[in-house]
């Protein structure tokens, strides 16, 4: 991730977060990223197959020769390559982490435009990750038609959570009045031979202490 608006937006996104795993949707401030706006889009995913743009900079609706709010992710992308992009897209989000695409056109348009995607997730107001915060930059010369790429890699990033976690629960303090101070071990009773005959005498019942008492009926 070299060039400068990946980095950006990278940078943005990662003082977003402020530690968490990603940022929330509602607090994206375009204002911040003014030297990557033209460059970046917003995905609102639904489902593998349903992945579309909520937001899209102005050098990508050149770029694809229309505006792209409401067009599905996949439009970017050829057709031999379309599922690869969505199996990428439904790991990002179940399974949140930084993903670069690496990406050129079709063999068949000559000369070739490389170009390098940057795709982050976000969350929604309920904490769902069904927002991806992205960018897409291309070096080569402009066609005159709309562009679809192929991926040529996939870079995955994982994403490191570095809030605190929560302290452990300390153990109740008893109330005076409601407990008993703990009696101190002294290790085991000893055993005294009992002064009275009665065999109802036990050690246990010399030492102060309940004890059950086996009645056989015959």
């Amino acid at each position: 991730m070299q060039d400068p608006i990946i980095l950006d937006l990278l940078s943005y996104w990662e003082n977003l977060r402020a530690g968490r795993i990603a940022p929330m949707r509602s607090e994206l401030d375009p204002r911040q990223i003014t030297g990557a706006l033209d460059h970046t889009f917003v995905l609102e995913y639904n489902g593998p197959l349903d992945v579309r743009f909520r937001l899209a900079g102005m050098a990508l609706c050149k770029m694809m020769g229309m505006e792209l709010r409401g067009m599905p992710a996949r439009a970017l992308i050829d057709i031999s390559h379309r599922d690869e992009l969505s199996r990428v897209l439904d790991e990002l989000v179940t399974s949140p982490k930084i993903v670069e695409l690496v990406l050129k056109t079709s063999s068949a348009q000559s000369p070739k435009l490389k170009a390098r995607m940057l795709l982050l997730p976000m969350q929604n107001d309920a904490g769902q990750f069904t927002r991806i915060l992205g960018c897409l930059v291309s070096k080569g010369p402009m066609f005159q038609t709309p562009q679809r790429f192929e991926i040529a890699d996939v870079k995955t990033t994982r994403i490191i959570s570095t809030m605190g976690a929560p302290a452990p629960e300390k153990a109740p303090t008893l109330v005076s009045g409601f407990a008993e101070d703990r009696a101190k071990f002294n290790g085991p009773a000893k055993m005294t031979k009992p002064k009275s005959d009665k065999k109802t005498t036990t050690p246990r019942l010399l030492a102060g202490k309940s004890y059950l008492r086996l009645v056989k009926d015959e």
